[in-house]
């Protein structure tokens, strides 16, 4: 099982403007789906301090949702 997927260039260039380092991250893998069941292009991308849901279309990146593990109390 591949936990880490090759990211596109558009969010690797989007994380270090926002100072995500890509050596820290634990899993990463893309989808076809948004959080609404529409067809879209959506990484999920997990450290081991928090969990993102990336939105991809054309050279536009964007954080869809995020969540903090440190202040996660339950799933």
């Amino acid at each position: 099982m591949i936990l880490r997927k090759e990211l596109p260039q558009e969010i690797k260039r989007f994380f270090e403007e926002i100072g995500v380092q890509e050596e820290e991250l634990l899993l990463t893998t893309d989808s076809d789906l948004d959080l609404e069941g529409n067809y879209s292009t959506q990484w999920l991308v997990l450290s081991s301090t928090r969990l993102m849901n990336i939105g991809l279309k054309g050279a536009l990146v964007w954080i869809v949702k995020e969540f903090n593990l440190n202040e996660l109390t339950s799933v």
